[in-house]
């Protein structure tokens, strides 16, 4: 069973007004001397040159008496206690408290070997002089960078934005045709099915800029290894292009920071081309690649308003690696056999120094910490421990409230594999290395986007009913304001109006109702009946409306017509669907279902459980023989017949949604993307009457 300890520290009012952001960066060598045993591989490498210098990057961020640092170093990885030096260095020097200092590795294969507790490390190289003082000196050159880059606080404005880049990354992880998953199987190898987990093509990038333009510094995140180099001369890997790249075209003032994102299965090699992808020519052309990219989203980036700053960490007491009788005998033997210079196969040297350091744990938790830090409502970074496969950070940045998420990995410790669950039973190298149980990383994600949501502005100022709130008083739409396609906030043909009591929807033009302020947590009870007939490109077509929660964004952004959202479907036969309206960011939501037979998806507790961001997810029992046509009513319809008064509940706790129809659950969604925003009451060619609208507290 696994153990949460929760320590969240809450930055910044929640209805702070916005503060004049001031952003300062600096860089420091952290480069090894010559000898420095090097990290990444299975063997004892000492460095014998300097390709490029190794840095600690950091910039800092403070916005009226909130202040942040983001810290980044050319290394492989950086022990859980050096992070926690560093910050307590930071923390007297700069007084920028620990807890709102993310400090990352970028993975870099040709950096030094850091001594800490592990076995490997002792076995390659970590116990040598000048390895144990470089782990001395470095928290005090982190430190150093955070230090000067408060010095050069000035004056900044900041833009995002993500760009797209899908040629230079690949899942390392093979089907093969023999039924197992092959871990890097070589290139051209004709017993390769298809990659079994997917890549992460963000980039996302953040520009900070003086009030005049002038570029003070870019961060740039990218889900690929740093193994591009090998050899025995520390080198930054491929982000010493980018950053040379960059700066040649901002100008030598501007520092480039880089993070990797989630990068645990991923890395540059295209097993479908037999050429050569390794030494300081792969490395430039990824960075020239990466550079492109990064260029290119320069012209796409957004400037922010809000500059608010905050930042929250949980610490995740997580399960070790369970051994199996015997293992760790063998673990044993096999390091004899290493030390007596045998030859040992790769997956079983990886074998024997997991089980020697699980066992050296003697059971106790590995303490895993997962931090954010946020900019405003449109920015935020996570920092995550390990190395994270990429289908974990994409659920935290598919999920997030924050249209840019930055998810950085080796961001604390234990400096361990995270697999998601289901790459466990398929084993090979990252599952045999991973020091944590199977779900660890799953773990990772819930805490993060636990995190993300109580940091969102929006939600935070989001109503959560106490008692009961009555929407629609019954008199006029006091609290609501409305949206049309053509006229945007007028209603010059009076689409909504109140009338003795009921409120009309005539549904002649496209748009909605939405409530003015946004809400969380809460029993929607919505009471309405369908009116008379059908109109515009809806005529003769199945009356059609909608329940929208957890609405937020621009008003249209949905097709000039509505808010980004989810919607609760409300349609003659399929009333109960869910159905995603994007916007800026595309909603996301996860249901059970069973699929029909011409692929649709129904909602079936127990059932496989699908994501989608795009679509339909069914409600339980809609007819399979569904047409879009007035009147339509299948044979298990729990909807009342036209002119007959329903009730549809809509219940929204946290990360799930309950759609109910008449009494009876017809459909229920869980992680979704949304979990708070304004309700809105779509216009979309049917005339609708509505007696009822109120948000009742949950009852838990």
């Amino acid at each position: 069973m696994m153990r949460f300890l929760l320590s969240i520290l809450l930055l910044g009012a929640a209805v702070a007004p916005a503060q004049k952001l001031r952003v300062g960066a600096a860089e420091v060598v952290i480069t090894p001397p010559l000898g420095m045993p090097m990290d990444g591989y299975y063997s004892t490498r000492l460095m014998k040159g300097v390709h490029d210098d190794l840095h600690a990057k950091a910039i800092v961020m403070a916005s009226g008496d909130e202040q942040a640092a983001l810290i980044a170093c050319d290394l492989v990885a950086i022990p859980a206690a050096v992070i926690d030096e560093a910050r307590q260095l930071i923390q007297a020097e700069t007084g920028i408290p620990g807890s709102r200092v993310m400090i990352s590795a970028t993975h870099s294969h040709t950096g030094p070997l850091i001594p800490s507790e592990g076995s490997r490390e002792s076995a390659y190289g970590g116990q040598l002089p000048v390895a144990r003082q470089y782990r001395q000196d470095l928290p005090r050159k982190i430190a150093e960078s955070v230090r000067l880059a408060k010095a050069a606080l000035t004056p900044a404005q900041v833009s995002a934005g993500k760009g797209k880049e899908d040629s230079i990354s690949f899942n390392r992880r093979f089907f093969m045709q023999d039924g197992s998953v092959g871990w890097n199987p070589g290139k051209l190898n004709s017993k390769i099915v298809k990659p079994a987990g997917p890549i992460d093509s963000d980039v996302p990038v953040v520009l900070f800029e003086s009030p005049a333009g002038e570029p003070l510094a870019t961060y740039v995140n990218f889900t690929l290894h740093l193994d591009t180099v090998g050899g025995m001369e520390a080198s930054a890997d491929y982000p010493y292009t980018l950053s040379s790249l960059l700066a040649k075209v901002k100008g030598p003032g501007m520092l480039t920071l880089f993070t990797i994102g989630t990068a645990g299965n991923i890395n540059h090699l295209d097993v479908k081309s037999g050429a050569p992808q390794k030494g300081h020519d792969e490395a430039e052309r990824i960075g020239t690649v990466l550079a492109g990219e990064v260029l290119k989203t320069y012209t796409r980036v957004k400037p922010l308003t809000d500059t608010r700053i905050q930042a929250a960490s949980e610490t995740v007491s997580l399960e070790p690696a369970r051994l199996e009788p015997g293992e760790e005998e063998r673990a044993q033997t096999l390091i004899r056999k290493l030390d007596s210079g045998a030859e040992v196969k790769f997956l079983d040297t990886v074998f024997a120094f997991k089980v020697l350091d699980t066992a050296a744990r003697k059971g106790k938790a590995l303490d895993a910490e997962v931090q954010v830090i946020t900019l405003g409502d449109q920015i935020a970074w996570v920092g995550l421990p390990g190395e994270v496969f990429t289908e974990l950070g994409t659920a935290i940045k598919q999920t997030s409230p924050f249209p840019v998420t930055i998810v950085a990995e080796l961001a604390h410790g234990p400096s361990t594999y995270f697999p998601n669950e289901a790459a466990f039973p398929q084993g090979n190298y990252e599952v045999v290395t991973s020091r944590v149980a199977a779900g660890s990383g799953e773990r990772l994600v819930t805490s993060a986007k636990h995190l993300l949501n109580e940091l969102h502005p929006g939600r935070q100022q989001a109503i959560i009913p106490k008692t009961t709130i009555r929407l629609f008083n019954g008199t006029n739409l006091d609290g609501w304001y409305t949206w049309l396609k053509g006229d945007k906030y007028q209603d010059p043909k009076h689409v909504f109006s109140v009338r003795d009591g009921i409120f009309r929807i005539s549904g002649e033009e496209w748009g909605g109702i939405a409530t003015r302020n946004a809400y969380r947590d809460y029993h929607l009870i919505v009471e309405w009946k369908w009116g008379g007939p059908t109109h515009g490109e809806r005529a003769g077509k199945a009356r059609d409306s909608g329940i929208l929660v957890h609405a937020v964004g621009e008003d249209g952004a949905y097709s000039g017509t509505w808010l980004e959202s989810i919607e609760s479907q409300v349609i003659e036969g399929g009333t109960g669907d869910f159905i995603m309206v994007g916007g800026r960011r595309q909603p996301s939501l996860s249901v059970q279902v069973r699929e029909g037979g011409n692929g649709e998806l129904f909602w079936q507790e127990g059932g496989k459980t699908v994501r989608r961001d795009r679509g339909r997810f069914n409600w339980y029992a809609r007819d399979p023989e569904w047409k879009d046509q007035e009147g339509f009513r299948g044979k298990q319809d729990v909807e009342a017949p036209t002119g007959e008064w329903n009730r549809t509940e809509v219940i929204c706790d946290g990360d799930t949604i309950k759609n109910i129809l008449n009494g009876k659950v017809v459909n229920y969604g869980t992680d979704s993307s949304h979990t708070f925003g304004k309700i809105q009451l779509q216009s979309e060619g049917a005339e609708i009457f509505i007696r009822r609208v109120e948000l009742q507290p949950l009852t838990r």
